[in-house]
This record gives structure tokens, C-alpha cells and sequence, in this order.
């Protein structure tokens, strides 16, 4: 299996729009999560910002009366293999189950994260979910992953050039 699977409890209700938007907001920070792959490697997918097909969509899945019947409906989906030559490699999945909570399931292919992005990105959905703002645009809401894999390597290539120096 390819799938990296994050799976959070909601307690209350989120706001459907405003989840929506931290998520594009969570997509348009991280350009990994809106790359599809073909024979001929990674090609970034770009579009209007009204072009729907290229971004993630969260997906409302139905109503659950039992929060154990929306972990069940989240194990399958989380097993659900992606065509990475059609979409790109992420899913955000919304469950609602009763007494006014739900299970947000976030999936994303392996290519696309690891276990280092996987916290920067779980740190930047929730910092657009807790905005005050509530969906509108926050401008810069954290370090994009090509933004950190750069300053990784700066520092490397630092510490390698300090330690040759001594």
C-alpha cells in the first residue's frame, strides 16, 4: 500500500466552507499535493484558480450515526489507490456521524509525503482551520515543502562546508 492516511476526530462542526478553504489553502501551499505524474515524470499541474479537476476537493461523505461506522468508511476509502497520472496525490475526506461530530481523513499518496512533510502539512491545515479569519486569505500560512527541502539543504551544504573548514 501507497497511501499515508491521517485520520483526525472533530468534535463540533467545523463549518464545511471553512474546511474547504483551509484545505485549498493547505493545496495551494504545498505544490506536491497538486502534482500528477506521468510516463515522462513529475508534471506540475496548473489552472485557472476555478478549475476544480486540479485541486483536491473535500469529499462529504453520508451522514453515520455511530463514530465507529465513520472509521470503518474511513479504513476503506484510506485503501483506495490513486491513478497518478489522472489526479493528484491527495484526498481530503469529511464523515459526519451524530451528536455533532465527524472524522476528517486525510489521504495522500506516498510520493507526496513522508514522515517529516506529513507534520508541516497536518500544522498548516489546522493553523488555516484555527485562523480567525475563517477561510479568507491569510497570505503566507507556513513553509511550503519545496521551501523547507531547500533550507535543508542550505544547512547541509553549511554544516558540510563548516566541518571542512576546521
Amino acid at each position: 500500500m501507497y497511501n499515508v492516511p491521517l485520520a483526525f476526530r472533530v468534535i463540533g462542526n467545523p463549518g464545511l466552507d471553512r474546511l474547504q478553504a483551509s484545505i485549498d489553502r493547505l493545496v495551494e501551499q504545498h505544490e506536491v499535493l497538486r502534482i500528477r505524474f506521468d510516463d515522462s515524470g513529475p508534471v506540475t499541474m496548473q489552472a485557472p484558480a476555478d478549475a476544480t479537476v486540479l485541486r483536491p476537493r473535500l469529499q462529504i461523505l453520508d451522514n453515520v450515526q455511530v463514530f465507529d461506522d465513520a472509521l470503518r468508511i474511513a479504513e476503506r476509502v484510506a485503501h483506495e489507490r490513486f491513478d497518478l497520472g489522472k489526479e493528484c496525490p491527495f484526498r481530503a475526506i469529511y464523515v459526519p456521524s451524530g451528536n455533532d461530530e465527524g472524522l476528517l481523513l486525510l489521504v495522500a499518496h506516498h510520493i507526496a509525503i513522508d514522515g517529516r512533510s506529513e507534520q508541516l502539512i497536518v500544522d498548516d491545515l489546522f493553523d488555516g482551520l484555527d485562523s480567525r479569519d475563517h477561510g479568507r486569505s491569510q497570505g503566507n500560512i507556513g513553509m511550503s515543502f519545496l521551501q523547507f527541502a531547500d533550507a535543508q539543504r542550505d544547512k547541509a551544504e553549511k554544516s558540510t562546508f563548516d566541518h571542512e573548514k576546521r
